[in-house]
């Protein structure tokens, strides 16, 4: 029986850490801390906190995009000029 129960912990265990994994990756964990942060920093708005919050998280999620495209255009420039260099 005890066994049993340490296999569910570690499966359990397993589980939170990938979802945690999916919520670093998609940008959501850091939207929602950078949401945290805001209002830590401003403290609640006068208005609907929830519009508030939406607005924060479609703001943060706009410089994520365009954060990624930068890098993914550095990306490319860089394997354009590695495949130039192996032509010559």
């Amino acid at each position: 029986m005890l066994a049993s129960l340490s296999i569910v912990r570690e499966l359990i265990v397993e589980d939170v850490r990938a979802g945690i994994k999916t919520l670093k990756n998609s940008g959501v964990l850091d939207a929602y801390q950078n949401l945290l942060t805001s209002l830590c920093k401003y403290g609640l708005p006068t208005g609907d906190l929830y519009e508030f919050s939406a607005l924060t998280m479609l703001r943060y999620e706009k410089k994520l995009k365009l954060q990624r495209k930068k890098e993914l255009e550095e990306r490319l420039k860089k394997r354009g000029a590695s495949k130039q260099t192996r032509e010559f």
